[in-house]
């Protein structure tokens, strides 16, 4: 009897759930009696969009944070990125396989996920909320703005990068902004910086 009721997982792992007593009864359609993860190399499954689709790559980096380590960005990568998409959702799979050996991240955690499309150093960034119509901003200097026609590149939920029109050393106003002229005299609420 002993030799029907071994069971050998296919992998070797760690248990992080466990769903039956050694003295119950197993019988078939109950949830499984453990759950074995492999934690030193972690797999996030995700659904891209079709607007996002032709901006991911297979092995592309993705930068990974979670709430529970708020100070510490993991890098992962995409994987197994699907050539179709499911015919009903319209998203496309793929996975997000993130090395682990330190033992850092526990499974199941929740996680905010960013592919990494385009990285450049020295960018100069700005609070959208500085980008007033027609990629015009507002440059603080001695008391007076002036009016600047920028070009934007990569845009975020709160940020935007500026390929040209604001040098690093400019004091951009990125909060009323609207219904300033170029040239107009203007006064700081609170201190200025960088």
């Amino acid at each position: 009897v002993r030799n029907n009721t071994e069971l050998r997982a296919p992998f070797a792992g760690t248990i992080v759930g466990k769903y039956f007593d050694e003295q119950n009864v197993y019988s078939p359609g109950i949830r499984g009696i453990l759950r074995l993860a492999v934690t030193n190399k972690l797999k996030l499954p995700v659904n891209v969009s079709g607007a996002d689709y032709r901006k991911v790559r297979e092995d592309m980096p993705v930068r990974i944070t979670t709430d529970m380590f708020p100070d510490t960005v993991f890098i992962g990568k995409i994987r197994n990125l699907s050539p179709g998409a499911d015919p009903i959702t319209g998203l496309f799979k793929a996975e997000i396989v993130l090395d682990n050996k330190n033992g850092l991240l526990p499974v199941g955690v929740f996680v905010d996920a960013r592919v990494i499309s385009d990285e450049r150093e020295d960018a100069v960034i700005i609070p959208r909320s500085a980008i007033v119509s027609d990629s015009i901003a507002f440059v603080y200097r001695g008391g007076t703005v002036t009016r600047k026609v920028v070009e934007t590149g990569i845009f975020r939920a709160d940020s935007v990068e500026i390929v040209s029109g604001i040098s690093r050393d400019d004091y951009v106003v990125y909060r009323g902004a609207l219904g300033l002229r170029d040239g107009a005299n203007v006064e700081t609420m609170e201190e200025v910086s960088r």
